[in-house]
């Protein structure tokens, strides 16, 4: 009958446990270089990603006053907020949001009151050529108007939204007309 022994182990073997600096100074170093390179595409990925959720909110806050317009058969004005989101403001930018209201720009200019439908966050810059859009009782606009959504870091990730007289929204991924955030 033979008894198995376990092989006796050196005090060198029984005193070595986790990681030489070696090891760990390798790991570490893989680490940096891996985020290195991963930080700045996450940043590119958020900054599409905010500039085309805000690009669906605006068309849909579009659609929506231009259905109003028609279902209720009046004007309907969308337009840019002010700081304390409570008036429409004569700015052609519309980043404090935007807000959907009954009648014309100069109401909703002094205030919002009963006449508001609905209000819309904008997390980023958005600029327009107008200082807002009122539709008339057909879903229609007196011009053509663009909008244009711009990425937080002014860089070539912004979006360009033309809405046409008759109320189509086009969509255009870097703008054209020469227009830049």
């Amino acid at each position: 009958m033979s008894v198995f022994h376990a092989p006796r182990r050196t005090r060198q073997q029984e005193g070595q446990q986790g990681f030489t600096l070696i090891e760990l100074m390798i790991t570490l170093a893989v680490l940096v270089i891996t985020i290195t390179i991963a930080v700045p595409a996450w940043q590119g990925v958020v900054a599409r990603n905010a500039v085309t959720s805000t690009a669906e909110t605006l068309i849909a806050s579009v659609n929506y006053a231009r259905s109003e317009a028609v279902a209720s058969g009046g004007s309907i004005t969308l337009c840019p907020l002010n700081a304390a989101g409570d008036a429409c403001m004569n700015s052609t930018r519309w980043s404090n949001g935007w807000a959907v209201v009954q009648g014309t720009q100069a109401d909703a200019r002094v205030s919002l009151g009963d006449d508001l439908l609905r209000l819309f966050d904008a997390a980023i810059t958005v600029q327009a050529d107008v200082t807002g859009v009122t539709f008339d009782d057909q879903g229609a606009t007196p011009d053509s108007t663009w909008l244009l959504i711009c990425d937080q870091s002014g860089g070539q990730g912004h979006r360009q939204l033309e809405l046409t007289p008759i109320g189509r929204v086009l969509t255009e991924t870097y703008g054209s007309d020469d227009q830049s955030c």
